[in-house]
């Protein structure tokens, strides 16, 4: 997972399973509008997405990813706060 910082918010995510599993998850702050781009791919079982977006006086995204017969639970916490970006990524 890397991020970077530049005149608003970028965040570049790669998750690789050994099931097959890979996630491609974009956000890109640009001249106050929230651009996502988010990439799924699978192989094998089944997918469930919940992705919530809530702009007020910054930024704060919700992400979840489940398999729901499989391994892969990802909680993603993005939160803007006085300019400091804070990421919790639990897997």
């Amino acid at each position: 997972m890397s991020l970077e910082m530049f005149q608003g918010l970028v965040v570049e995510m790669s998750l690789e399973m050994f099931q097959g599993l890979v996630v491609e998850f974009y956000l890109e702050m640009f001249q106050g509008w929230l651009v996502v781009e988010l990439y799924l791919e699978m192989f094998q079982g089944w997918l469930v997405v919940e992705l919530s977006l809530e702009m007020f006086q910054g930024l704060v995204v919700e992400f979840y990813l489940e398999m729901f017969q499989g391994w892969l639970v990802v909680e993603l916490y993005l939160e803007m706060f006085q300019g400091w970006l804070v990421v919790e990524l639990s897997l």
